[in-house]
């Protein structure tokens, strides 16, 4: 028998990585998902490829479709479009807002962050599209079929 240390890989467990980020670092729990988001999606759409699954992202968005293909440093990505799902209804918005205000999952930005130091980041975008509202994220197709 093996008795030597096993590696397996599981489900991250994001909920409670948020709950102690925000009582040990008091980080603000919309400021995590919001980073945690391109890689979650990542995980999702991995397991997507391989299993038929019924699961939402975050337990609120689905898989919308492929938006194009971006080039961001000389490597090819996907610019995915995740809907977001309230009891199988997309969640609409007026059209009157504006297409960068959500409530998706609290992905606003906080106000005390310099927005130049987010030019690098990975935070999700997002756009409206026939009173729908979607989040973006970049995809590295060979990311999701290591």
């Amino acid at each position: 028998a093996n008795d030597g240390p096993q590696i397996s890989w599981e489900q991250p467990k994001v909920e409670l990585l948020i709950g102690f980020l925000n009582f040990h670092q008091h980080w603000d729990p919309s400021y995590i998902r919001r980073i945690m988001f391109p890689m979650m999606s990542t995980i999702f759409l991995r397991e997507m490829a391989t299993t038929t699954t019924d699961n939402l992202l975050f337990g609120q968005f689905e898989f919308d479709s492929l938006k194009r293909v971006k080039t961001r440093y000389g490597y090819q990505s996907y610019v995915v479009k995740w809907k977001r799902v309230m009891g199988n209804v997309a969640s609409k918005t007026p059209s009157n807002q504006s297409g960068t205000q959500q409530d998706a999952i609290d992905l606003e930005l906080d106000e005390t962050v310099d927005l130049h130091l987010l030019d690098d980041c990975d935070f999700p975008e997002t756009c409206e599209e026939g009173g729908c509202s979607f989040l973006l994220t970049d995809e590295n197709m060979d990311l999701i079929g290591a």
